[in-house]
């Protein structure tokens, strides 16, 4: 992709990456990021050496996305950058159906990758997750401060690849660096948040042992030929856009950090325990995610570069709407497990049936998101705020399309007088022309053929058809020839400049009237931008959790134990996408795997072509990764030793 492609509303990556040499022989290497499905920007660094270099490159590009199902890739780096990081960086996956084909890599000048470059690009960035209101309501000073509590700026190799990242986004004619009709100074890229990940607690895995395990796609075949080709693909239920991307980065950077992991794993039973005793809830709450919770960070940054289209102001008061719908379900599910978890077997109002203990799982997981939810102010005023102004919900199917198609922005009457006034003069246009031309057929009984047309800059005038020598018939003295066109003459008269007075250019001024009241709109909505921002993210994980539960439920998955401690005990486990793929009668024998401790750290495993030992390897490792994103995995019983670092020289994608 050359520079100047658009960059935004889009599944690509944009990777930079920066060397710092820190010591003989040990370089730290940055990197960040920009997703443009998102607008976020992603910030890492991680010392390495000269000679793990290129494994430490393959991990950054796994982190970062790159490589991830069919997206479209940009590596940017400094042009003094050695030759042999150009090369490695543009080395193609090594996996099979990875496509084959290097990466694009585009060199930017060497003074782009400087902490300075990096923190004026940020300063002068619209970063929604952070502003509250306008870019001009906080000052430089004050966005630098929380800029340094969001990233660490002292991080010398990442700044440096932020630096470049963003030279890069700058550069590239895409609607997140488009001057703003509202900015006052320099062109801003619009980006949704800017976050800084460690490496330390994250499970250190490539892009080719991603792909050759099946965790990601390459080429994002999902589930071809009926057959689930990745753990992507099984747990593809999170039915929001936000739900989908959060899904796709647990997976890319699986956890270490057992408390994190243990608070997922209780979100996810407590998730199925609520599909249990209420599935209806479960459901609506599923449907809400799907249908009606669109990408609220992608709107609010269409609204902020003052791009939000019809179709946008529409998804965005559903949006609202679905998010409170969220939380009420969610609070009521918590009270319905609560309720069930303190009367044991009894059966609370509005469940399918009795519960046991062990159904009536509860936690703070389903509570807490409601009560955020339903305690945001801004999302509540924002709700009302567009459904006092538009009116999307008396609208038909049939109508609100032809309003999109149309590009007209439904506001509702009794929002603005002047708004009122001109659609009402619009409404009696047509009799203002049929009275006025009465008014001159009545004057000049020898005008024949006249019309009355309404001319841009010109105002109305009366058009009055040529004969053959390209005149009209008559013409009254007083009327004033302004232009001739296809066989009509233009003239200008009285009447026509009381029609000017009286209705003038009705069109133009509802258009700018209702572009006034969307300006006005924009600005309220935008001063709730970080908390909506906030908001989907954290409905976005609700969708994941009941992803997870939902195929922890329907494929018999159980919950593992975690521990710091060196050893993995897997019993009756199974190959999670194996046994997707079975046929009807057939039945995935499971296998016990048991490494560490008081037994052997390592298996030497061997046997005849086709026996399953790839299988039987896969099998392992993508139980461990679906420990680590906080998921149940298919097992009888699993204690699992938090594992830092996966390897693979799988590259056989059918096992």
């Amino acid at each position: 992709m050359a520079a100047g492609a658009d960059i935004v509303g889009s599944d690509r990556v944009v990777l930079s990456v920066a060397l710092v040499g820190e010591s003989a022989g040990l370089v730290r290497l940055g990197a960040a990021a920009h997703d443009a499905s998102d607008a976020s920007v992603s910030v890492t660094s991680v010392a390495t050496t000269d000679s793990d270099l290129p494994w430490a490159l393959e991990l950054v590009k796994a982190q970062c996305g790159v490589g991830s199902s069919s997206r479209q890739v940009t590596i940017v780096a400094s042009r003094s950058a050695r030759a042999d990081v150009l090369a490695l960086l543009a080395a193609p996956l090594e996996a099979e159906g990875s496509g084959g084909d290097p990466y694009h890599v585009v060199c930017r000048p060497a003074r782009a990758f400087s902490e300075g470059a990096a923190l004026r690009g940020l300063l002068d960035a619209r970063i929604l997750e952070l502003e509250e209101g306008v870019p001009s309501s906080r000052s430089r000073a004050e966005r630098s401060r929380l800029l340094a509590a969001t990233i660490d700026t002292g991080d010398v190799a990442a700044m440096q690849a932020l630096g470049g990242l963003l030279d890069y986004l700058g550069a590239s004619n895409a609607p997140s660096s488009k001057r703003m009709a509202r900015a006052t100074s320099a062109a801003a890229l619009t980006l949704s948040c800017v976050r800084e990940f460690s490496l330390a607690q994250t499970l250190a895995m490539d892009v080719a042992t991603a792909v050759g395990l099946g965790v990601i796609d390459a080429l994002g075949t999902g589930s071809a030929g009926g057959q689930v080709s990745s753990l992507e693909a099984l747990l593809s239920r999170a039915g929001s856009a936000t739900g989908r991307r959060i899904l796709r980065q647990w997976l890319l950077r699986p956890s270490t950090d057992v408390e994190l992991l243990n608070k997922r794993l209780d979100a996810v039973e407590e998730a199925k325990s609520a599909m249990r005793l209420s599935a209806g809830n479960v459901t609506a709450l599923r449907k809400a995610l799907r249908s009606n919770v669109h990408d609220v960070v992608s709107l609010l940054r269409a609204i902020a570069g003052a791009r939000a289209r019809p179709a946008g102001w529409q998804q965005l008061h559903q949006s609202t709407q679905a998010m409170l719908h969220v939380g009420r379900l969610c609070v009521a599910l918590s009270e319905q497990l609560a309720a069930c978890s303190a009367g044991g077997s009894q059966q609370p109002p509005g469940f399918g049936g009795a519960a046991t203990d062990d159904e009536a799982r509860t936690g703070p997981f389903l509570a807490s998101i409601g009560s955020t939810i339903l305690e945001a102010e801004g999302l509540s005023r924002v709700f009302r705020l567009l459904d006092t102004v538009f009116e999307f919900d008396t609208m038909s199917r049939s109508e609100l399309r032809d309003a999109v198609a149309e590009h007209v922005v439904p506001i509702r009457s009794g929002v603005d007088q002047t708004l009122d006034d001109l659609r009402r003069l619009q409404q009696d246009v047509p009799h203002f022309l049929e009275s006025t031309l009465q008014t001159l057929a009545s004057k000049h009984a020898q005008l024949s053929g006249a019309a009355l047309e309404f001319i841009p800059q010109l105002g109305y005038l009366v058009a009055l058809d040529s004969n053959l020598d390209g005149e009209p018939t008559w013409v009254p003295d007083e009327f004033e020839h302004v232009f001739d066109a296809s066989e009509r003459r233009f003239f200008r008269c009285a009447e026509s400049l009381e029609l000017d007075e009286t209705v003038g250019d009705v069109h133009s001024m509802l258009h700018e009237r209702e572009q006034a009241i969307l300006r006005s709109i924009e600005g309220h909505v935008l001063e709730h931008q970080a908390e909506l921002c906030m908001l989907s993210e954290a409905i976005g994980e609700l969708d994941v959790i009941l992803a997870l539960a939902e195929v922890a439920a329907d494929c018999g998955y159980i919950r593992p134990t975690l521990t710091r401690d060196a050893r993995i005990e897997l019993r009756d486990c199974r190959h999670p996408l194996a046994e997707m793929s079975l046929r009807d009668g057939d039945e995935f024998i499971p296998n016990t795997i048991v490494l560490g401790g008081s037994d052997p750290p390592i298996i030497l495993l061997s046997g005849p072509n086709g026996s399953g030992k790839s299988v039987l390897l896969k099998q392992l490792g993508l139980i461990v990764v679906l420990a680590q994103i906080g998921s149940f995995v298919p097992a009888r019983e699993a204690t699992i030793g938090i594992v830092d670092r996966l390897f693979s020289k799988i590259r056989a994608r059918d096992t």
